[in-house]
């Protein structure tokens, strides 16, 4: 049951896509200009089970938090993510919100599918619903609180559930 999202084809590699109304040529930046999300098209390299790296700008996914790559489960996670986006172009969505020096986004696979629901889908990531507003604590499989417990301790430390 992932989350999809229409796809919409964008031609460009790991650099915003040109003549966009969120690019430089298209004019001034209004108030329409900086609620357009920048957008990104390439292959990604997985930095860990909740960011990925796409040109030279890391970022993290939407809406969820997986381990960290030294605690239990971090290196499980890193690779599914991996699996999911292998040899796969991916659309990012960035927001304007930045964390942890990272960009913040939305990623998608070619046929819709979105890369945060999928990880929690797959029980390697969960929702954060500070940021994410709930989107996806209906993908979470019955035990993945329990099973990611340094996650969700990270989340209840930073006073975000």
């Amino acid at each position: 049951m992932s989350l999809r999202f229409p796809f919409r084809s964008f031609f460009g590699a790991a650099f915003p896509v040109p003549g966009g109304p969120w690019s430089s040529a298209a004019g001034s930046k209004s108030p329409s200009y900086l609620d357009q999300p920048e957008l990104l098209l390439g292959r990604v390299e997985v930095v860990s089970g909740d960011t990925v790296s796409l040109g030279n700008r890391h970022v993290r996914l939407f809406g969820i938090s997986a381990p960290d790559l030294e605690d239990p489960w971090g290196q499980t996670a890193k690779w599914a993510l991996v699996s999911f986006s292998k040899s796969k172009t991916v659309h990012v969505e960035l927001d304007q919100s930045r964390r942890f020096g990272r960009n913040v986004g939305r990623c998608y696979l070619p046929d819709g599918t979105d890369l945060s629901a999928a990880m929690v889908e797959a029980g390697l990531a969960l929702d954060w619903s500070r940021y994410s507003g709930g989107l996806y604590r209906r993908f979470e499989p019955e035990g993945a609180r329990q099973r990611l417990w340094r996650v969700h301790d990270r989340q209840i430390e930073l006073g975000s559930l």
